[in-house]
């Protein structure tokens, strides 16, 4: 069998080359990883079997950029590693620049709705599903407004943000009243408390889904998962399974909840629809999100169960050195 020429992006940052190492280990062995990154020293790219740097992916130049890399090394499956690629490569199978059948990237129902936080809580409550109170920065007309939705401190979030970016917690009327006045973002509840959850699942576009993993974790200052203990998946499933048959999602969609612990329920704050930093720590614990990749979007069949380990996972900093040949 010939090789399979797999792209993986952003493999500077912690998902990009979580992907790359979760290939490495998956037990699809007869590919070849071409990595890119904007920055020629991506650390990545010690674990590809070549390298290319690339343009930014909100440059004009960025769908040329694709193109050629896909006809030059023969690409056969696209994985974006970074948030901002999977909009870009969106943007480009939407204007029919670029094949849907070349990018692991979900399905333009999931990433509607949960690209967007204001969508996603709306959505929550169209179903049914208890939910964070919130309110648009939109629709309300002053700082009270919003007090009396989501009482104070309270939260800020722009309608499309990762890993925290643009988050601020409010606790004075003039700070929510400046936010207003932009009106990019949703104020919610502010929940204090340290129970945080990531789940996992692989959609499979009809309703369904595979390989559900859950973690109680810790979040690092940027934002990723630093500290993950492997945990029951079963009190996240009734809101999983309604949003999942809802937006029909494929492939890796990471639904990440709260413990409110006053109303000792479990509310979802957000979902990334899409590989996350958790990647390479799932791997670990069984769950290849990367192999999975493989098997739908480069063979076209259903990803097998595979079979979940129980543990913790702590992560910590490593280096990776390459010395001058005159120096060795």
């Amino acid at each position: 069998m010939n090789s399979k020429n797999i792209l993986v992006t952003g493999v500077g940052a912690i998902i990009g080359y979580g992907i790359v190492k979760s290939l490495k280990a998956s037990n699809v062995k007869n590919i070849n990883i071409i990595g890119m990154d904007v920055f020629n020293d991506a650390v990545g790219r010690h674990w590809c079997d070549s390298f290319v740097k690339c343009v930014y992916a909100n440059s004009p130049e960025y769908p040329s950029f694709i193109e050629n890399i896909i006809e030059d090394k023969k690409i056969d499956l696209i994985i974006p590693g970074i948030e901002q690629d999977v909009d870009a490569l969106h943007l480009m199978i939407l204007r029919g620049e670029l094949s849907e059948k070349l990018v692991a990237i979900n399905s333009s129902g999931a990433l509607k709705v949960f690209r967007n936080k204001l969508r996603t809580s709306e959505i929550q409550e169209e179903l049914g599903l208890d939910f964070i109170e919130y309110i648009d920065s939109a629709s309300a007309k002053s700082s009270q407004d919003v007090i009396d939705k989501c009482g104070i401190p309270c939260i800020y979030k722009p309608y499309t943000s990762y890993a925290g970016k643009g988050l601020v917690l409010l606790d004075n009327k003039n700070k929510i009243s400046e936010l207003l006045e932009e009106k990019k973002g949703i104020f919610q509840r502010y929940i204090n408390s340290d129970k945080e959850f990531t789940v996992s699942i692989f959609g499979v576009g009809d309703g369904n889904y595979l390989n559900p993993i859950a973690f109680e974790r810790k979040l690092g200052p940027d934002g990723a998962t630093h500290k993950a203990k492997v945990t029951d998946y079963l009190p996240f499933k009734e809101v999983i399974d309604s949003l999942v048959k809802y937006t029909k999602p494929v492939g890796p969609t990471n639904f990440q909840f709260i413990l409110d612990l006053d109303k000792l329920k479990y509310l979802l704050l957000e979902v990334n629809p899409r590989i996350s930093s958790s990647t390479s720590i799932r791997q670990k614990f069984g769950v290849n999100e990367s192999q999975m990749c493989l098997e739908y979007y480069l063979f076209s069949r259903i990803p097998v169960v595979q079979s979940m380990k129980y543990g913790y996972a702590e992560r910590y900093i490593d280096e990776v050195v390459t010395y001058d040949s005159d120096n060795i």
